[in-house]
């Protein structure tokens, strides 16, 4: 494949790293958090969790909305339902508050490093389906070094779902004809927000890499 700038070839190291993360140790506890998805695409993330955790007693961090903010996350009660169905009890989820005015990709990310800084975890799995991980591994790393936390994050592809599945909607109730579209868009989203993310851009792909040459030296 023949690369125009440094930049893509940052961007396809990055990428390629996040969709193929392993965990460091096969016997790990740690926590997971499960990034916001619209009803179309939620069972990627939970299935993947629930599979994960059987045999540990890794925790399940989702996010609870108590703002104002309703981007199509249907809400902590109803994904607290999913997992029941899946036979994953309640006292190993985590419901990782938030109540600011906007529930972002970016915004819950930085939630929930505030939330493993005050639990002093160390490590942590964010699970996402693989045409939004992405973004989610920037953001967080961004939360991470822009709050300064001792944290290490492994990426997870949540469960594949159908790419030519008719009428998806995903983050902030956007509908797209289906998911093959959404890859598109989420490159789009990830250079806008390098350029004007808020509370503060996203890193770029070159610091991204950077960091996860930090989290892989014991």
């Amino acid at each position: 494949m023949e690369f125009t700038t440094e930049k893509d070839r940052q961007r396809q190291r990055f990428t390629t790293i996040v969709l193929t993360d392993v965990l460091p140790d096969e016997n790990w506890h740690f926590p997971m958090f499960l990034h916001t998805e619209t009803p179309d695409n939620q069972c990627s993330p939970i299935d993947t969790s629930a599979k994960l955790s059987r045999g540990t007693v890794a925790k399940i961090c989702i996010i609870d909305n108590t703002g104002p903010s309703r981007p199509g996350y249907p809400g902590a009660q109803v994904w607290l339902e999913e997992f029941r169905k899946r036979n994953i009890s309640e006292e190993f989820v985590v419901l990782v508050p938030f109540n600011g005015q906007l529930l972002t990709t970016f915004t819950e990310a930085f939630a929930m490093v505030e939330y493993a800084q005050q639990m002093g975890w160390k490590e942590l799995i964010i699970v996402a389906p693989e045409f939004h991980l992405v973004r989610c591994m920037l953001s967080i790393i961004t939360a991470i070094l822009t709050v300064n936390a001792d944290l290490k994050v492994f990426a997870q592809v949540g469960v594949r779902l159908p790419l030519y599945e008719d009428d998806v909607t995903h983050s902030q109730n956007r509908k797209f004809k289906n998911r093959s579209e959404i890859s598109g868009l989420e490159l789009e989203s990830i250079e806008k927000y390098m350029a004007t993310g808020t509370p503060v851009p996203l890193v770029s792909y070159a610091i991204a890499l950077d960091y996860l040459v930090w989290r892989d030296t014991r």
